[in-house]
């Protein structure tokens, strides 16, 4: 889930997020300003649009799946010895 914060000595709400396509957490300014009303507001829209992307995202990411890992792990592990292949 998105959620916004404070970053000590910036006057900016930061979005704190999921990227969907690839499952890591990113901290990025928002540009909006944590004193004015209206941007408080638009900053928390922005969050709740960024919660919505990633409720909507697929449960794994594609180079986590099976198929994806498995032939080179397999490669890896057994280059040596043609015998287990």
């Amino acid at each position: 889930m998105a959620s916004l914060g404070r970053r000590k000595g910036s006057a900016f709400w930061q979005l704190c997020y999921r990227d969907p396509a690839t499952g890591k957490r990113h901290r990025d300014p928002t540009g909006l300003r944590i004193g004015d009303r209206m941007q408080t507001r638009q900053a928390r829209e922005l969050c709740a649009r960024k919660t919505y992307e990633e409720k909507q995202a697929p449960r794994t990411i594609h180079r986590e799946r099976w198929p994806a890992w498995v032939r080179a792990f397999f490669d890896q592990r057994y280059a040596d010895s043609e015998k287990t292949r």
